[in-house]
């Protein structure tokens, strides 16, 4: 899911901050191995949803964001009433 987000450069520098923040390449997690672990699915989930931000930066500006389970600390990050580093 990770590799096939847009490649926009808000996309490129949230996926770098996450990466930051895990102190771990965060592309790693979207592997068939990564994946069989519940904590690597839910990272890899915080961070596309995240990685949304890229939205932002384009001539729109929503109303709402929402997300329901790990995507509610997505959604939170997004509307930045949540940090990244406390979201992860």
């Amino acid at each position: 899911m990770l590799h096939h987000l847009l490649d926009h450069p808000a996309v490129v520098r949230t996926l770098d901050e996450i990466s930051e923040v895990l102190h771990s390449e965060v592309c790693n997690l979207d592997c068939e191995q990564a994946l069989k672990s519940d904590v690597s699915v839910q990272l890899a989930l915080l961070a596309a949803g995240v990685a949304t931000r890229a939205l932002l930066e384009q001539p729109l500006n929503p109303a709402a964001v929402s997300g329901l389970s790990v995507g509610a600390f997505a959604a939170a990050v997004t509307a930045g009433v949540l940090s990244l580093q406390n979201a992860a």
